[in-house]
């Protein structure tokens, strides 16, 4: 006889693998879909067997061979054919079926184990196998769902013409994100990202974002628990953005686009709308079975574009002439990118919405484009020199990076990262052609204002790269003399509606000499150019036209001085002698560590002496100032250090190994610094903090909780406790004069304020972590990232 091919059914639990017998010609998927001749021929019904001995003990027997079996393993035919049919019912509702109609199906739908003499009892659960003890009793036996894996593996050769990926799919992690996993303990110290570096499957995690969006096709719950009231209530008429609602033929457009992408996206992470996954998925709720993208109603994306205006645009403007028309924006030159970038948007709002059907959809929303944005910058390598695929490359990345989702915020480093060499190497930010352009009539100040435009942008990409890297304790990715692009001009300046608005205030900030009749030269002052006066202590003299945004943007080569002296540092050790002498190194970085004091100080002096008028202007001052305060804090302790500590004593409540004297620079100042980053935080509405705040909440109490425990804040000289006062850090302004003394003389005993009013000293850990908890419970349902620190603070205080 010739030889056989022998396969396993992929549905069944104990298949015999001598039984299915397939003709002389070997039996392809290829050659079903094609059509050919070959056909799959299922075996006499005598000779199966579905209960026999161990596989292993029937090796060498062939596919004919007799087996010696009990009566009891033997099935009746007519139990064969109801299954047969019960099978055939049930593929009936597969979209694949049409596909297959010359495939016989009923092999790989075998009865399940049992004698046909056996009573049938009701089973519901379909994880539920029957056996048969020896004495013929039967008894139930949970299957384990971990046998679904291997049985798709096993079957993966017979659909292997359509690459579903079965693998990937069935590795997947549960379908709610598990925020408490993601800041884990990490091994050694380095400035890698605050994040655990255990592996992830990356396609999985990134297939069950965009799986899930069709979930809201399905869910019934509302899609917003917010209201779009707070900016028209806090902005005044000169810098407040007017919101044009959403037409209808619009939302169509981006409707059918954001359709077009998620089917691409799902076959490119091989979650296809086939009948294996549907009656494959041990947890059948994990993903919806529609592959159809719903969007909100109108009105609703009308508050999501509402949120982005409010807590967003602020701080990194990307809107002007005080108008966002997603009409003009979706009919533009690139129809794909603004769509992309008009996704973004929506994604944001959503994002900070408590709705769960909102945060579902922000988060696939944030896949879909950050794929998508990925692929056309692939497919054309011209593009890192738009504007519009910055400022997609800006949400996106911004987004990711304070999400919550451990997937999205590791891909986000590798993002921006790119993103930032591509337009680096394109010449992004090469410095602007000083070339006058002679004004003669309107239309040169139309064209001269619309390129003023495009120069604007660039300050953007650099401040998102800044506030990732402090936040997750990186290098920035730029370097000082990489950023030659012109400062960015005022508010005033960039909101105005028109041209001749435009250069008048042009005109009335730099001087009545540039009239239409004369030449008119771009600003010429760059970063580096600016940083150089700070170094030469000359930035007093800029004092007159210096906004909020130019300190904003200074910080940054002052955070690339700054990593690059504490890694030294890092490198220096104060216990073991060094090869050379101390001289040479130790005090060298010491000298270092004071001159970037130094810069520090002078730029708070400047800083301090700016006005803010409007809500735009605090709001961009107060972020400012936590830069500042966690640039501070990069000084005074060494976060890689104190974050390894706090997860180390989750692992072993009583670490045997403690903190190095390197650690904890400057106790004092990490006090202070600390409690101005809580009193900003505190006089800021929650609407219109960023993104990243419950981040720097969590540094602020890591490391008070790490001073705590180390008792490296020292007793007040005086212990009366009628004479020492108390000092709420996070209530009292830098220039009170209680902060002198403190930081002096080490008069007072710091605390925090409890949500009663009742000052807590911070010289309890536990008192720490509770105050710092309240804080981000509070709004732990509007931000995801609270929600996922909240679960790490919780977790350390119970350790």
């Amino acid at each position: 006889m010739s030889p056989v091919m022998t396969t396993q059914a992929p549905f069944s639990s104990a298949v015999d693998h001598d039984l299915y017998q397939i003709a002389p010609t070997r039996q392809t998927p290829t050659s079903v879909m094609m059509g050919t001749d070959h056909q799959l021929h299922r075996p006499p019904i005598a000779q199966q067997h579905f209960s026999g001995p161990d596989p292993l003990e029937r090796q060498g027997h062939s596919g004919t061979g007799n087996l010696s079996t009990s009566p009891s393993n033997h099935q009746d035919p007519r139990d064969f054919n109801e299954i047969r049919q019960s099978s055939r019912a049930y593929t009936a509702r597969s979209p694949l079926l049409p596909m297959l109609d010359e495939f016989d199906l009923d092999p790989l739908f075998p009865p399940q184990n049992g004698a046909a003499n056996e009573p049938q009892i009701p089973n519901d659960d379909p994880h539920t196998a029957f056996h048969v003890e020896g004495d013929g009793q039967m008894f139930s036996q949970p299957q384990p769902d971990a046998t679904i894996p291997s049985i798709v593996e096993d079957a993966s050769h017979i659909f292997s013409q359509f690459d579903w990926g079965w693998e990937g799919l069935f590795a997947s992690q549960a379908a709610t994100p598990n925020f408490h996993s993601l800041f884990l303990p990490t091994e050694g110290l380095s400035s890698a990202p605050s994040l655990s570096t255990q592996s992830v499957a990356t396609p999985t995690r990134s297939a069950e974002n965009v799986a899930r969006l069709g979930d809201n096709y399905a869910d019934a719950a509302p899609w917003s628990h917010v209201s779009a009231t707070w900016r028209a209530q806090h902005f005044v008429e000169q810098e407040y953005v007017e919101n044009i609602k959403l037409a209808e033929t619009t939302r169509e457009r981006i409707l059918a686009t954001t359709q077009n992408f998620f089917r691409l996206t799902l076959d490119s992470l091989n979650v296809n709308s086939n009948p294996g996954t549907r009656f494959l998925m041990a947890d059948l709720k994990r993903y919806s079975s529609s592959s159809i993208l719903m969007l909100p109603p109108t009105p609703i994306l009308h508050i999501y574009l509402e949120t982005f205006l409010t807590s967003f645009e602020p701080y990194y403007p990307l809107i002007n002439k005080r108008l966002f028309d997603p009409n003009a924006i979706a009919s533009g030159k690139n129809e794909q990118l603004a769509i992309v970038m008009l996704l973004l948007v929506i994604a944001y709002g959503a994002m900070r919405d408590p709705a769960v059907k909102a945060r579902r959809l922000s988060t696939g929303l944030l896949e879909i484009c950050r794929l998508t944005t990925l692929h056309l910058l692939d497919k054309d390598n011209t593009n890192p020199r738009s504007m519009i695929l910055a400022e997609c490359a800006l949400l996106s990345t911004y987004q990711a990076a304070f999400s919550g989702d451990k997937w999205l915020m590791e891909s986000s480093f590798g993002q921006m990262h790119q993103y930032l060499m591509l337009s680096k190497h394109s010449r992004f930010f090469e410095r602007d052609p000083t070339t006058p352009y002679v004004l003669s009539n309107e239309t040169d100040v139309e064209l001269l204002w619309h390129s003023w435009l495009e120069r604007e942008y660039t300050s953007s990409l650099v401040m998102v790269d800044q506030e990732i890297s402090i936040l997750n304790d990186n290098n920035p990715t730029l370097t000082i003399p990489d950023l030659e692009k012109s400062l960015p001009d005022g508010d005033d300046l960039w909101l105005a509606h028109d041209a001749s608005t435009w250069f008048q205030f042009w005109k009335t900030a730099y001087g009545p000499e540039a009239g239409t009749s004369t030449p008119f030269v771009p600003a010429k002052t760059s970063l580096p150019e600016l940083f150089q006066s700070l170094l030469d202590d000359k930035l007093e003299n800029w004092k007159p036209r210096l906004q909020i945004l130019h300190l904003r943007l200074l910080l940054y080569p002052i955070h690339i001085i700054t990593a690059q002296m504490c890694e030294l540092m890092l490198c220096v050790s104060e216990k073991e002698p060094l090869r050379f002498s101390q001289t040479a190194c130790l005090p060298s970085s010491n000298v270092r560590f004071e001159e970037i004091k130094t810069l520090l100080q002078t730029w708070w002096s400047v800083f301090r002496g700016l006005e803010e008028n409007t809500t735009r202007q605090t709001a961009q001052r107060q972020v400012t100032e936590i830069l500042y305060h966690l640039l501070n804090l990069k000084l005074a302790v060494s976060w890689s250090h104190v974050e390894q500590f706090s997860r180390a004593y989750i692992r072993q409540p009583r670490p045997t190994q403690g903190l190095p004297a390197i650690a904890l620079r400057r106790p004092r100042e990490a006090v202070f610094h600390c409690g101005q980053i809580m009193r900003i935080l505190h006089n800021m509405d929650v609407e219109i903090r960023p993104l990243w705040w419950p981040a720097a909440l969590y540094r602020v109490a890591i490391i008070l909780w790490t001073l705590s425990m180390s008792h490296t804040i020292e007793r007040p000289e005086r212990t009366d406790p009628d004479t020492v006062s108390d000092i709420a850090i996070d209530r009292c302004p830098p220039e009170a004069p209680i902060w002198q003394t403190f930081l002096r003389f080490y008069r007072g005993r710091p605390c925090l304020t409890a949500d009663d009013g009742v000052l807590q000293p911070i010289d309890d850990a536990t008192t720490v972590l509770r105050v710092c908890s309240d804080l981000l419970r509070q709004y732990k349902n509007m931000f995801c990232l609270a929600e996922s620190l909240l679960g790490e603070l919780e977790g350390l205080a119970n350790s």
